[in-house]
């Protein structure tokens, strides 16, 4: 079944556009078009609100699959009108009419998907971690996407606002601690028995921990202080 990457692009195919040729008319990076049709990102709410009032698309067909996908000719776009259809798409989730519309892509699958433990993280959170230095055991589970083949895999869900703009609040994110690191990568890592989400830079021994809230603290450590850090493979933000 198709999902919101998939209406995407071909929504991005109906109007004869390429990827530089979309991101240019939208104002935002050609990777950002990129990674949202890889389903490597999700839609935030401005991003939708650019989309429909710059191209027209219609967000509840690009979330659900449902009704017409131009919703109006652009030079009608009215931009109260696409809030309250987020604002309704929201509660519509909120009460179980709509359960994890950001769920339905191609990455997840039906009952058979696997299931990865799930934890809260924010700043440095108290996790519990098991012998070989992986967190868990979890309490609760959420689903894999399909690509993320690491058998270690794990998710935590952003608890609070230090890693905004970049990400938002409630943003599921998930990590594989088989994949090499590069400098600039987002990374969950360990400190002691703590955890923090945040974007990692190398500087010979030493490791930079950078928010993207700049309210918040950077942190520098040196590398053996640093129990372990896992990459940022998929994230998941809630609409």
């Amino acid at each position: 079944m198709a999902g919101i990457p998939e209406r995407f692009r071909e929504f991005r195919e109906q109007q004869h556009q390429s990827q530089a040729e979309l991101a240019e008319r939208l104002g935002v990076p050609q990777k950002l078009i990129s990674d949202v049709e890889r389903g490597r990102t999700s839609f935030r709410q401005d991003f939708l609100l650019r989309i429909h009032e710059r191209l027209g698309l219609s967000i509840d067909w690009l979330l659900t699959g449902k009704g017409s996908r131009q919703f109006r000719p652009e030079e009608h776009v009215d931009r109260g009108e696409v809030v309250g259809v987020l604002q309704q798409l929201r509660g519509m989730m909120e009460t179980g009419a709509l359960a994890r519309v950001a769920e339905e892509t191609t990455h997840y699958g039906g009952q058979d998907a696997r299931r990865v433990g799930l934890f809260e993280i924010e700043g440095q959170a108290e996790i519990p971690f098991t012998a070989n230095g992986l967190p868990g055991p979890a309490q609760r589970l959420t689903t894999c996407p399909d690509d993320l083949s690491d058998a270690d895999a794990f998710a935590c869900r952003l608890a609070g606002d230090s890693m905004v703009p970049e990400f938002a609040p409630e943003t599921v994110l998930f990590f594989a601690p088989g994949a090499p690191l590069d400098s600039g990568d987002y990374v969950f890592a360990r400190i002691d028995n703590r955890a923090t989400f945040r974007q990692v830079f190398f500087d010979g021994d030493l490791v930079r921990l950078v928010p993207a809230n700049r309210n918040y603290p950077e942190v520098r450590l040196s590398r053996d202080t640093v129990g372990g850090m896992f990459r940022l493979a998929w994230a998941m933000a809630r609409f």
